[in-house]
């Protein structure tokens, strides 16, 4: 896809009637935590190279990072790499 403007978008819009527990039962079955786990800034942040360790929220932001690519790849054709996903902050 030719990337021909921009749209800013909201994940609220597409999550505010998603409950923890429906995330975690839902998308949190399609990936391990040993997958989690083996990432570079989980690690680094693991192995103490971050002052604060690994917070909870950081850790599952991986899964709420994907599920909005698959959002915004069925609902607006997003093709793009990870990289340039995960830039994007």
């Amino acid at each position: 896809m030719l990337l021909t403007k921009a749209e800013l978008v909201n994940n609220y819009d597409w999550m505010k009637d998603f409950t923890f527990l429906d995330f975690a039962r839902e998308v949190g079955k399609h990936i391990t935590v040993n997958y989690m786990m083996a990432k570079d800034s989980v690690q680094k942040r693991l192995n103490g190279e971050a002052r604060d360790g690994l917070s909870f929220t950081e850790f599952t932001y991986q899964l709420l990072q994907g599920y909005d690519f698959l959002h915004l790849y069925e609902t607006k054709g997003l093709q793009t790499s990870d990289g340039w996903f995960g830039s994007m902050g």
